[in-house]
């Protein structure tokens, strides 16, 4: 046998070798455990160094909020989120148009009690009244994700029930793990986590409630739902000061019902991250 079909076996030989391990290597990538995304996704906020010298935290910057079906009703301020290892602070302030304009959002958790005043003189806003009826999410650190030093996945054990994966889905063009997640003590909503693939940062939360109720008119036999749906997405991320945090931060809140469907909208984009100063506990009241 000359030189030159040696040579090209040897190839073919190499080429076989490597697409019979290409599988192999997918596969095992493909199947990651939630345990390893979930260290995954830690890792790619900062070494724990750097994310224990960021348990103090202030983060400054715009906000918007809107009603979908009513451009018009737009309302445009200031943003202030703030944490202390398990206590946080969710503050958007508005520039009132009128007496009764919805002026100031806040949504905090004193590590025991969540604390979610009323926007109006007898009623909460959509995104307040939703954490209130739900205050799990707040109390085991799901909201907000990483921009809180109170993030739940920074300590799973502790406020983390369970976690389940199931499967893949695309967010926007972005292929993510999707990880069901019930906090510790339990709870009424379906929670699921979107973690890039590539990156394992977190690109949305969704909070999901379907409420049944019962049958309307005796023969029809229809049975009303009412659903609920917050969603958080987390974007453009940046590394400031050793950590990596999403400097845009999108809540958006849905109602589905037999008589009327709402959604609801709040941007904040974040320009200024302060670290590591002390921050009074009357912050969280």
């Amino acid at each position: 046998m000359n030189k030159a079909i040696c040579r090209s076996l040897l190839k073919l030989s190499t080429i076989y070798v490597l697409l019979l391990s290409l599988p192999i290597y997918l596969y095992g990538q493909d199947k990651l455990k939630v345990s390893e995304i979930v260290s995954k996704h830690v890792a790619s906020i900062g070494t724990p160094d750097a994310i224990a010298a960021a348990a103090n935290r202030k983060i400054e910057g715009t906000a918007q909020a809107r009603r979908i079906q009513n451009n018009f009703l737009t309302v445009e301020g200031k943003s202030l989120l703030a944490s202390a290892t398990d206590k946080f602070l969710l503050l958007m302030a508005f520039e009132a148009t009128s007496d009764d304009a919805y002026k100031l959002e806040r949504i905090s958790f004193d590590g025991k009690k969540t604390n979610i005043p009323y926007v109006t003189e007898s009623s909460r806003s959509a995104i307040g009244s939703f954490v209130y009826d739900y205050p799990e999410i707040a109390k085991q650190g799901l909201l907000g994700g990483p921009l809180f030093s109170s993030w739940a996945l920074l300590d799973a054990a502790g406020k983390i029930g369970n976690l389940s994966l199931q499967g893949k889905e695309k967010i926007g063009d972005i292929e993510a793990y999707k990880i069901r997640c019930v906090p510790r003590g339990g709870s009424a909503l379906t929670i699921k986590l979107y973690f890039d693939t590539q990156t394992f940062r977190l690109v949305r939360t969704e909070y999901q409630r379907t409420v049944t109720a019962g049958t309307v008119g005796v023969d029809e036999g229809r049975v009303t739902e009412s659903r609920y749906k917050l969603i958080e997405d987390f974007s453009d991320y940046k590394q400031i000061n050793g950590v990596t945090l999403p400097v845009t931060y999108k809540i958006t809140f849905r109602v589905d019902t037999s008589r009327l469907g709402r959604e609801f909208e709040w941007v904040m984009k974040f320009n200024r991250f302060v670290f590591d100063q002390q921050i009074q506990p009357d912050v969280f009241r």
